[in-house]
């Protein structure tokens, strides 16, 4: 609903991850080992879906297939910095 500034979404987690939430606070990218590591050694079924609504704070056309829109992990002020124009994809 990008016209109300609003989104919906849907995601599926593992069992494991329902269970055992410590072990994904962080920024999984920098413990990809331990992310494989947790879904071998946990339970993987049922799968458990989780319905989300949120505002939309900023859009922009960023292209498709842009490799760059997710380049670094996200920080406490990164929203303002988005805000104030501080914050750009790398081109």
């Amino acid at each position: 609903m990008p016209k109300e500034k609003r989104m919906h979404g849907v995601i599926f987690i593992q069992k494991w991850v329902h269970e055992h939430p410590e072990i994904t606070v962080c920024y999984q990218n920098d413990h990809i080992d331990l992310m494989h590591e947790s879904g071998e050694n946990y339970e993987t079924y049922p799968k458990y879906v989780i319905h989300e609504f949120a505002d939309i704070t900023f859009i922009e056309n960023a292209g498709v297939h842009n490799e760059n829109m997710v380049a670094q992990a996200s920080y406490e002020e990164m929203t303002d910095d988005i805000h104030a124009g501080k914050l750009k994809m790398l081109k």
